[in-house]
């Protein structure tokens, strides 16, 4: 395990691990419903993009019935608005996630997936957020990680370099049977 993946996940000198962020929810979080808390809070806090990066999302909350109807609820604020899944597993998606597979048939048009290469993935899982948010999760086998609200400068860099990860990156799991 990359020892800085881990140190960005840690509070800083002088912060406690129950500091809250803009959106009422901790900044630092190592457990499964602090979390989901953070997730569920990126989405309702963003407005226009989401771009999601882990191994297979078989531990997020998207799949759940709350997870499911925020982002029903989100794509259907904004026409415009759009949904990235970079996933380097994509099976579990393919085989055990209707709600997600029903949303992607619905609005094919807000909500792509594509299979991040292995070499773009260091076992870290990612919520980027309007170019404003950004949540961090140390490794795909722990709840460890970060949420930083507001921060542009960062959310920004961030937003380019896995953008450029998503060009690059082959689409999985299309939005129909037969990929039409």
């Amino acid at each position: 395990m990359d020892g800085c993946i881990w140190a960005r996940c840690r509070p800083q000198a002088g912060e406690r691990m129950t500091s809250t962020n803009a959106l009422g929810v901790p900044a630092h979080f190592e457990h499964r419903s602090a979390f989901d808390t953070g997730v569920l809070a990126m989405i309702g806090a963003c407005r226009r993009e989401l771009m999601f990066v882990d191994q297979d999302f078989h531990d997020w909350p998207l799949e759940t019935s709350q997870g499911a109807a925020l982002l029903d609820e989100w794509l259907r604020r904004d026409r415009r608005a759009r949904i990235r899944l970079l996933v380097h597993e994509p099976d579990w998606l393919a085989r055990r996630a209707p709600r997600l597979a029903r949303l992607r048939r619905l609005r094919p048009e807000g909500f792509e997936c594509r299979r991040l290469p292995d070499e773009a993935f260091d076992g870290s899982g990612l919520v980027l957020g309007d170019r404003l948010h950004v949540l961090r999760r140390a490794h795909f086998d722990s709840f460890r990680g970060t949420l930083e609200t507001g921060a542009a400068a960062g959310a920004s860099a961030l937003w380019v370099q896995w953008d450029r990860v998503w060009q690059a990156a082959p689409p999985c799991l299309p939005s129909t049977t037969l990929g039409l």
